[in-house]
C-alpha cells in the first residue's frame, strides 16, 4: 500500500486586521482553514487493485462585535473517490453553518425579570450525495467520460434552525426555544419533509455540602 497526504495546510488567524470603518462595530476577528489531502493506492499479486482519495476543506470565521455579541460562520467540505475493479464510488460533503449569540439588556416592560437575557440564533445546512459506476480497473488515471457515468443513489439536503432566549432567576434559570428541521432528497421520488417545534426549558440549581448540583429540565 502506498500512502500520501498533499497538501496538507492549515492556517489559524487569531487576530484578523479591522478596517477603520468596521471599529465602531467589530471589536476582533478571527479566522482559521485547512485544507487536507489524501490518497491511497493499494495493489496485489491477483490484480485487485484499488485506489482512493479524500480531500476535506474548512473555513471558520468569528466575528467578535462592539455589543458583545458573537457571531461564527463554519463551512467545511469533504469529497471522496474509490476506484477498484468492481467500480468507482464517489461522496460529497458539504456543510454551511453560521450562529449568532449575545446578551440583551433586562426588558423593562418584564419587571421580574432582572438579569440579562442570553439569545442564541443558528441556522446549519448540510448535504451529501454519492454516486457509482460499474466496472474499472482499480487505481490509475481515470477518463473522464467514466466519471460522467457516475449515478447518484443519495443526494440529501438536512437544515437546521434554532431560536433561544433565556435568562436567571435566583437559583434557576428560565427560556424559551424554536428549531425547524426541513429534510429533502433530491432522488427518486424527491421527498420532502418539515418539522417545527417549540420547548420551554429550566436549569435549576440546589446548595449541596460541596458545592452546586445542577438539574436541567
Amino acid at each position: 500500500m502506498v500512502a500520501s497526504e498533499w497538501p496538507s495546510l492549515g492556517l489559524r488567524w487569531r487576530t484578523v486586521p479591522i478596517p477603520g470603518l468596521l471599529d465602531g462595530i467589530l471589536r476582533d476577528v478571527n479566522l482559521r482553514g485547512s485544507w487536507r489531502t489524501r490518497s491511497t493506492n493499494t495493489s496485489t499479486t491477483t490484480g485487485q487493485d484499488r485506489g482512493s482519495e479524500q480531500t476535506v476543506r474548512s473555513v471558520g470565521l468569528a466575528f467578535i462585535l462592539v455589543s458583545g455579541f458573537n457571531i461564527t460562520y463554519d463551512i467545511d467540505n469533504t469529497k471522496s473517490e474509490r476506484l477498484d475493479a468492481t467500480g468507482l464510488s464517489q461522496s460529497s460533503r458539504a456543510s454551511h453553518s453560521v450562529r449568532l449569540s449575545g446578551f440583551l439588556p433586562p426588558p423593562g416592560f418584564i419587571p421580574f425579570i432582572k438579569n440579562g437575557v442570553r439569545v442564541s440564533l443558528e441556522y446549519s445546512n448540510n448535504g451529501n450525495s454519492d454516486c457509482r459506476a460499474l466496472g474499472g480497473s482499480g487505481f490509475g488515471d481515470v477518463d473522464q467520460t467514466f466519471r460522467d457515468d457516475c449515478t447518484t443513489h443519495t443526494e440529501q439536503t438536512t437544515q437546521n434552525a434554532a431560536f433561544a432566549l433565556d435568562t436567571d432567576f435566583t437559583g434557576y434559570s428560565l427560556g424559551i426555544q424554536l428549531s425547524w428541521v426541513q429534510r429533502a432528497s433530491g432522488v427518486g421520488r424527491q421527498q420532502a419533509s418539515s418539522q417545527f417545534n417549540f420547548n420551554i426549558f429550566g436549569r435549576f440549581f440546589f446548595r449541596a455540602s460541596e458545592g452546586q448540583t445542577q438539574f436541567n429540565r
